[in-house]
């Protein structure tokens, strides 16, 4: 077995690209540690579009997490809240634009939810520059695309650019108490990015044919050239360092490293 400490090889770039296998190093959330950003993000030009990926593992109940969200209004926002009636989790993306005129968002409905065990990516591309009913987004677990009958979607605006300019809290906030328990594994968020997840291809960039997670670069740019605005890797003494191009997060609390990765 691969522990999570292990070095990558710098050879490998996943999806076929050879060289020793890429070893995904895990951290552990205790429920008390997150990442504020020190700034709001900034030079975004396509402001519609975005990705975001994450492996996550928790065997947490009776908690809802937030992964990511803007301080100020949650003009966006990642959550994860659990359902105690099928003692599963759910996953909602809520997308508005600066003044709330307008939202697109979604979340699967009772037909499918996310299992309460075991390492999981969860992969979502979005676009709303398109009119009422006919916006862009894909979501993606274990590398497989998820079909759009098991998915309840609030579409019924026109099209609008996203508001990603507050300041981020990654994994949690304190003032809801929605911080998450449990492993994570290379957090990746692209506001601004589109990629079509339809095209399993495009879906290979981060996760292999066996299932294991595919190295994204130093900076996270390898799966569309250009680095994410976060991007989260690494150890435990690494990872709340933001490898990608929106500025530094302040961590608090303390991070430990994972007993397992999703590359073993």
């Amino acid at each position: 077995m691969r522990g999570p400490g292990a070095i990558a090889s710098a050879a490998n770039i996943g999806a076929g690209g050879g060289g020793a296998p890429y070893v995904a190093q895990a951290v552990h959330f205790d429920g008390s540690a997150q990442l504020v950003s020190s700034a709001p993000l900034a030079g975004i030009s396509t402001p519609s579009r975005g990705i975001l990926s994450v492996w996550w593992k928790t065997a947490e109940t009776g908690s809802d997490f937030r992964f990511l969200a803007t301080n100020a209004g949650y003009n966006f926002e990642l959550d994860w809240p659990f359902d105690p009636n099928l003692v599963a989790q759910d996953m909602i993306l809520n997308l508005n634009d600066a003044d709330f005129t307008n939202q697109f968002s979604f979340f699967p409905n009772t037909s499918f939810l996310y299992p309460l065990s075991g390492w999981m990516n969860l992969l979502i591309a979005w676009d709303t520059n398109f009119p009422a009913g006919q916006k862009l987004f894909e979501c993606a677990v274990n590398g497989a695309l998820i079909d759009h009958s098991v998915l309840t979607v609030n579409d019924a605006h026109d099209a609008f650019d996203v508001d990603y300019s507050g300041i981020f809290t990654a994994f949690g906030n304190a003032a809801d108490g929605y911080i998450p328990k449990g492993d994570v594994v290379d957090f990746y968020f692209a506001p601004g990015q589109y990629l079509d997840l339809t095209d399993p291809a495009k879906i290979a960039k981060f996760v292999e044919a066996d299932g294991k997670p595919v190295f994204l670069g130093s900076d996270g740019s390898i799966p569309t050239g250009t680095a994410p605005a976060i991007f989260f890797s690494g150890d435990a003494s690494s990872f709340a360092t933001n490898k990608g191009t929106g500025g530094a997060f302040t961590p608090t609390g303390s991070l430990t490293n994972a007993s397992t990765s999703p590359s073993d």
